[in-house]
């Protein structure tokens, strides 16, 4: 549906431009976009709460998990450990780890999913030369993104550190 509202506004303004479409089928296709737009808006929401409900039971499961290690301790590790860094474990890391899975995950699947239906509509209803150059320009995009973050982040260095070398 996302790709069908940019279609469709297109033949709507070529209908109109052209003088074939008239008030009833022009609120006809009105009503069909406003519709779609809506079913996107409703689909988005039911993705993103089934995403970060994900998201919050990893989190409950690493919860359980670390508790769970912590009962298996001795009384020499509590005393080596400070009971403020076993808290933040327990709790800013984990819910690091819980929002960072989110957005990863929402941002990964959305980004492909997009890239593949962008690629799909331009070879089928526009050209295909077209849709063969649009994966290098979006590799062009990626490489100046990390050469731009390349100063400002040694810990992206580390994490992409093959990248950089090159």
């Amino acid at each position: 549906m996302t790709v069908y509202i940019p279609r469709q506004v297109g033949h709507v303004i070529d209908g109109l431009v052209a003088g074939t479409l008239h008030e009833e089928a022009l609120l006809g296709e009105l009503a069909w976009l406003v519709l779609a737009g809506v079913a996107i808006y409703f689909l988005r929401v039911a993705w993103r709460l089934q995403l970060f409900a994900a998201s919050y039971r990893l989190g409950a499961q690493l919860r359980a998990r670390l508790y769970a290690r912590l009962c298996q301790q001795g009384p020499h590790f509590f005393q080596q450990k400070r009971t403020g860094d076993l808290m933040a474990l327990a709790t800013n890391d984990i819910d690091s780890v819980e929002m960072a899975s989110g957005e990863a995950m929402l941002a990964g699947f959305d980004g492909t999913l997009t890239l593949i239906l962008v690629v799909a509509m331009m070879t089928l209803g526009i050209d295909g030369r077209l849709a063969a150059a649009a994966p290098v320009t979006v590799s062009y995009y990626g490489v100046g993104v990390l050469a731009y973050l390349q100063p400002y982040s040694p810990s992206l260095q580390r994490i992409v550190g093959c990248v950089w070398q090159t």
